[in-house]
């Protein structure tokens, strides 16, 4: 569907890449959007989208920006802090993102945005395809986005998966216990406590402890009652 100049709508546009940013743009312009912004880190969106909501019909925002100009290096996931606020002014959201991050895939899907994976965004008319449904009230999510909701989903639907015993060494892990102490603590060997880890992590579907401390923070109040 080709929007007529007469019919444009304002795409508020939030990303830092020159690269991304300029095939964001030529992608937009050929779709015929009225671009507002880009702004290229989280103060100054914030600041565009105060000055220009009224303007604003939808929202293409790059997740992992730096919080201001002035530290252009030093990112994080910033990009949700400004989705939130074009949600509280009912404008939908396209989320761009190198990696899907479950805890904010999770938020995606209750506040009705649009995930989409970098890399799994077929060709220039994927990105476009995506802008108009989602300007529709549709909910777009790539291939990633989507086995890593089907994952969370099938998490949520199991009990907890830790026995007492495994609950402990988890937990002890997460707050920087070493395999050694873990086991004095417990009164295990350092080796059969370096053994259990890993089973633990493919017990909640996760590849590292970076992962495992945000499916905890997820699951916190279901373990809680174990």
């Amino acid at each position: 569907m080709k929007l007529n100049k007469s019919d444009s709508i304002g795409l508020f546009i939030l990303e830092d890449k020159p690269y991304d940013l300029a095939a964001t743009r030529r992608l937009s312009e050929a779709a015929q959007y009225n671009i507002i912004g880009p702004a290229a880190s989280k103060e100054e969106a914030l600041n565009l989208i105060k000055k220009h909501y009224r303007k604003i019909s939808l929202g293409l925002i790059d997740l992992r920006i730096p919080e201001s100009a002035n530290n252009p290096a030093l990112k994080s996931e910033n990009g949700l802090e400004v989705a939130l606020t074009l949600k509280k002014h009912k404008i939908p959201v396209v989320l761009l993102s190198t990696e899907v991050y479950p805890s904010i895939l999770e938020i995606a899907v209750a506040s009705r945005f649009s995930y989409l994976k970098k890399d799994d965004i077929e060709g220039e008319g994927g990105l476009i395809q995506a802008l108009e449904l989602t300007s529709l009230g549709y909910g777009v999510f790539s291939e990633t986005s989507l086995l890593e909701l089907n994952r969370l989903l099938n998490i949520k639907k199991q009990s907890v998966p830790f026995d007492e015993r495994e609950l402990t060494i988890f937990k002890l892990r997460l707050k920087g216990f070493s395999d050694k102490q873990i086991g004095t603590k417990l009164g295990y060997s350092a080796s059969l406590i370096r053994k259990k880890l890993p089973m633990l992590l493919r017990k909640i579907g996760v590849s590292n402890w970076i992962e495992a401390d945000r499916w905890y923070r997820d699951n916190e109040e279901a373990l809680k009652n174990k």
